[in-house]
């Protein structure tokens, strides 16, 4: 059974599909067979992937789907994610029904929402040593 991870946010541009390509490598890497689901309606990793074609440096170990709809990312995950050890998911950078149907499909989700991102920062602040200004002797 394969192992699937999707990379998630709520914004555009928070660097899910290079996560995705990055991960994918490794994967392919240590002989993994990937499969990649840009679900993502940019078409971001689509695009990366005939980059790749264009310049004949296709990667070994890694195919490509495109499924952008509810319905489709299903029937992908029905028919051919048993072929793989490693599928990964890029989803659209927005709250949607195919956003929350990858997220209920993967084993593992990178996901970070604004709230947590808050209270990171904010955890952040309040763990940082405080200065003291130096004392003077004598007083």
């Amino acid at each position: 059974m394969p192992v699937f991870i999707s990379a998630v946010s709520g914004k555009g541009g928070a660097g899910k599909t290079t996560a995705v390509i990055l991960i994918a490598g490794e994967y392919a890497l240590l002989g993994k067979r990937v499969l990649l689901i840009d679900a993502d309606g940019r078409q971001n990793l689509h695009e990366w992937w005939e980059r790749c074609e264009a310049k004949d440096n296709m990667p070994d170990g890694i195919d490509l789907v495109t499924a952008a709809r509810q319905d489709t990312i299903q029937q992908v995950l029905d028919a051919e994610a048993s072929e793989y050890d490693v599928v990964i998911m890029d989803s659209p950078g927005q709250d949607s029904v195919v956003r929350d149907t990858i997220i209920q499909s993967s084993t593992w989700s990178s996901r970070r929402s604004n709230r947590t991102r808050m209270r990171s920062r904010r955890q952040a602040k309040l763990s940082k040593p405080q200065r003291r200004s130096p004392t003077r002797p004598g007083t």
